[in-house]
């Protein structure tokens, strides 16, 4: 039989810019990709998440959201938060 199987990630990590400019576009094209294809477990962390990001968050259901300050100001580290490692880690970004 030929063809291919196609499985959904078990996990994926959304990384949604924070700072002077939200991004909820970032959150939602990362996390409803994620969705529509059935992954399970969804991360979305940001350095310094905006009001509106978080809304757009609570909107689709995102289960696990890590602010990056907040942790860094209570000393915890985002592994301690996680708890697990993710599959893989979409978003923008450069080297």
């Amino acid at each position: 039989m030929r063809g291919q199987m196609i499985r959904p990630l078990q996990s994926v990590g959304c990384y949604v810019p924070g700072g002077r400019y939200p991004l909820p576009s970032t959150l939602l094209m990362t996390v409803i990709p994620a969705q529509v294809a059935g992954v399970e477990r969804i991360v979305v962390v940001s350095p310094q998440p905006r009001p509106e990001t978080l809304a757009a968050a609570a909107l689709l259901g995102v289960k696990e959201f890590i602010g990056l300050v907040a942790r860094k100001r209570c000393g915890a580290s985002v592994r301690d938060e996680v708890g697990s490692a993710v599959n893989k880690i979409v978003g923008p970004g450069n080297l």
